[in-house]
């Protein structure tokens, strides 16, 4: 198509995938190329299941802050909500319950 400046663009359907299996597993989990997209694409790491249990690797360099920060959300409905749309997982509240 073209822009109205001018400009010829092209939709490139094309992906770029990595391997990532257990036998060769990503070792920063796709850190790399999440920063390298600017955030476009996302990590490549999967939760430890019955599946991968015995090959499963921890790497300390994985998709995460380097910063030791904290930060605290309060839940309400609100705050649930927009954490499903951005994960879209569930995300339950339960209330009255006690934590010792």
């Amino acid at each position: 198509g073209k822009l109205s400046d001018g400009t010829w663009v092209m939709f490139d359907p094309r992906l770029d995938l990595d391997t990532n299996t257990l036998n060769s597993p990503i070792a920063d989990g796709g850190k790399a190329a999440f920063l390298a997209s600017g955030g476009d694409t996302i990590c490549s790491n999967a939760p430890r299941t019955f599946l991968n249990d015995n090959q499963c690797q921890l790497s300390s360099n994985a998709c995460k802050s380097n910063a030791n920060s904290q930060v605290e959300i309060l839940l309400e409905n609100s705050t649930i909500s927009a954490l499903n749309n951005l994960t879209g997982r569930y995300v339950y509240a339960i209330e009255g319950l006690l934590v010792k």
